[in-house]
């Protein structure tokens, strides 16, 4: 069988950054039937000898993530990290040639070997290195030979060894600051690699040519190139419709959106590249399936609930209209995850909890279809629980996984659905009847003449095919309510205060009242123990 190394590198600085989970594999563990897979993932940002780095973790737990949804064992995988507690796990010299020596001493003839690291590097002489975080980019001896691990590689016995290198920084002098050019020192590295002879099988994706920088953006929390990596890799790169991200679509994605990016964004020039030494069949290997299917895939869970797939990325949160909705302020949501397509139904909130709140109740419609009311957030946060059993047990959920309902943050990303509008329709509110039952009891909208909650998914969808996003009934979050919470929120993944309060988060408005109550951005509370005839919820699924 062919012996196949797919190695993906970059410029100066750079990431080889595995294709596998995260665990930790220092002794050999037992042996199960079939192929197996293993992987050693290092990621350094602290170096003693070197400029510090801010994002090779970030990039490196991100894709562990990704790689963990995708069904990837976490136990036969090593992390190496800063900050690790036990000394062995740490990414120094001996610590990573000792970990990859023993992983791919373990692989076995079918099994898939992953190598990964993510840091700085630099070339002496005409060899190429890897800078551990007691490195010195200066003296050969204290650095992991790029050649030795090429060495290993070949003779590990698994058939399938998959090296993904991904370069997104030049932070190559001290305190973190870019250069303003790649150093001689990358330039050298990024010829090197790219005019290499390269082992047999092994495909080489370069982050930029040589004397480009490899360009990071702050407000992705990434280099720019590792960004659309996770993004291919969550699915936007498959294009085949076979549910499998390949390398060849992943090359494709990247490269044009990472060009397209920095020439936008910062006015530069970084042009990843391929090179291959292998077959072309190689270019149609699949790395990972895709994590949930792809961003806008619609599933549908075992008691029919449809859910969409949303993908992680980021929004501005808030608006200028009232005290409670200031600042608008960055918000990056770094892990995709499931939302309901529609608010829970009556007849899915009966089949799970085998109670009718709603019923007997004033202002009520009953029908399978019509949104669930006269549900309390402990009701709602239950639904949610037994959810979550009921899908465990019928082996449709994998264990670490649950529902749950949605932050604050992760309702006002999905409802706003790549907009900055009023609404996730635009600015006109003459238009809200299109997409939302509203003013039934205060204000003169559509549901003037029916004054209950309704069928759910009987108006427009917003831009990522979610339906009553706006209106209908109000919708439980997580969020305790702080209206002075988003002066002191966290840019990444919010989860609204950390203290019991006495009021829950409630948004989107309803089919009650003003169109104002259904902006993307307004932000209403009530007691969690309360029931209403116009709240009720939606759920979200994590994916990861």
């Amino acid at each position: 069988m062919l012996t196949r190394v797919v190695t993906f590198f970059s410029v100066g600085v750079f990431t080889l950054a595995c294709l596998a989970g995260v665990g930790r594999a220092a002794e050999a563990p037992k042996k199960e039937s079939g192929q197996q897979k293993w992987a050693v993932l290092v990621g350094v940002d602290d170096y003693a000898n070197a400029g510090k780095l801010r994002y090779c973790g970030a990039d490196q737990r991100a894709l562990r993530d990704r790689l963990l949804a995708a069904g990837f064992p976490g136990d036969q995988v090593v992390l190496l990290e800063d900050g690790a507690k036990e000394s062995r796990y740490r990414p120094s010299r001996l610590n990573i040639k000792r970990q990859i020596e023993q992983v791919l001493g373990f692989a076995e003839e079918n099994d898939v070997v992953v190598l990964g690291f993510s840091g700085h590097g630099t070339q002496i002489g005409r060899q190429s290195y890897l800078v551990p975080n007691d490195g010195d980019p200066g003296d050969a001896s204290s650095l992991v030979p790029l050649d030795e691990v090429y060495d290993q590689l070949q003779a590990c016995a698994a058939s399938v060894k998959l090296v993904f290198v991904d370069a997104c920084r030049n932070d190559t002098v001290p305190g973190g600051r870019r250069s303003a050019d790649p150093s001689e020192g990358a330039r050298a590295l990024a010829r090197s690699l790219q005019d290499a002879r390269l082992p047999e099988g092994v495909v080489l994706f370069n982050s930029c040519a040589p004397g480009e920088i490899s360009w990071e953006d702050e407000s992705f929390g990434h280099g720019v190139f590792m960004h659309y990596v996770l993004e291919g890799l969550d699915g936007d790169a498959e294009t085949s419709g076979d549910g499998a991200v390949s390398i060849n679509e992943l090359r494709t994605y990247t490269a044009l959106r990472t060009k397209k990016h920095v020439a936008k964004q910062f006015n530069g020039s970084q042009r990843p590249f391929l090179r291959a030494d292998a077959d072309g069949e190689l270019l149609d290997f699949a790395l990972l399936p895709v994590t949930g299917g792809r961003a806008g895939q619609v599933v549908e869970n075992s008691i029919g609930m449809k859910l969409v797939r949303i993908k992680a990325g980021q929004f501005e949160m808030g608006s200028n209209e009232s005290k409670e909705e200031r600042p608008v302020h960055l918000v990056r949501i770094t892990k995709p995850f499931l939302m309901g397509q529609t608010e829970v139904t009556q007849a899915q909130f009966e089949r799970v909890m085998r109670s009718t709140p709603w019923r007997g109740n004033v202002y009520v419609k009953d029908g399978p279809e019509v949104a669930a009311s006269y549900v309390s957030w402990d009701d709602a946060a239950d639904f949610c629980r037994k959810l979550t059993e009921a899908e465990r047990q019928a082996g449709k959920l994998p264990a670490g996984r649950s529902y749950r309902l949605p932050t604050e943050a992760e309702w006002e990303y999905a409802c706003r659905a790549g907009t900055k509008t009023e609404y996730s329709f635009g600015d006109d509110e003459g238009l809200l009847g299109d997409h939302a039952w509203w003013g039934g009891i205060i204000g003169d909208g559509n549901a003037k003449t029916e004054l209950y909650a309704h069928e759910v998914g009987r108006k427009k969808p917003n831009p990522w095919t979610l339906h009553d996003m706006h209106g209908n009934v109000y919708e439980w979050c997580s969020d305790w309510y702080d209206e002075d919470y988003y002066a002191r929120s966290p840019e990444v993944d919010p989860k609204g205060p950390d203290f019991a309060g006495s009021f829950r988060v409630v948004r989107g408005g309803s089919w009650y009242g003003f169109p104002v109550y259904c902006r993307s951005a307004f932000r209403d509370f009530v007691t969690p123990a309360s029931r209403f005839y116009f709240i009720g919820f939606r759920v979200v699924c994590e994916l990861e």
